[in-house]
């Protein structure tokens, strides 16, 4: 199944008692791998990890980003938004820049702006009388 480079994950957890001791980072990796998908943590996820899980009372969201070999958890919320999973497409035309904010989730696209790509116009121009005020044994 191609789930794309990111998605989120809603995990209802339960708590740690003292028969299953193990920490929330487990029981999330644990929860994934249910699911089918191996992952690993990122540095601010797991900084973001216990007081998340206190907080939400072990319902949390997971977010997760493909690196090109393993998901990787790059950030967590509290209670159910997997639904709420927004990306962004860009193209940098040589005279047009188009952006395009899409819900990942059903790929509807919510917003579209375009406009005209100023940068690579004036490089354009800049190159252009460069080249005719040098004189040609400069060359």
């Amino acid at each position: 199944m191609n789930r794309g480079i990111t998605q989120k994950q809603y995990l209802g957890l339960v708590p740690p008692t003292e028969e299953d001791a193990r920490s929330s980072q487990m029981r999330i990796l644990d929860a994934l791998k249910e699911k089918g998908i191996t992952a690993s943590f990122t540095l601010p996820a797991l900084q973001k990890l216990y007081p998340i899980c206190d907080e939400a009372d072990y319902n949390i969201t997971v977010s997760l980003a493909w690196n090109g070999s393993i998901w990787q958890v790059v950030d967590l919320e509290a209670g159910d938004t997997a639904a709420e999973h927004y990306g962004y497409a860009a193209d940098l035309g040589s005279t047009t820049v188009v952006v395009r904010l899409v819900n990942c989730s059903d790929g509807w696209r919510h917003l579209h702006c375009s406009l005209k790509n100023f940068a690579k116009r004036q490089e354009l121009r800049r190159r252009m009388f460069s080249q005719w005020s040098y004189p040609a044994t400069q060359r």
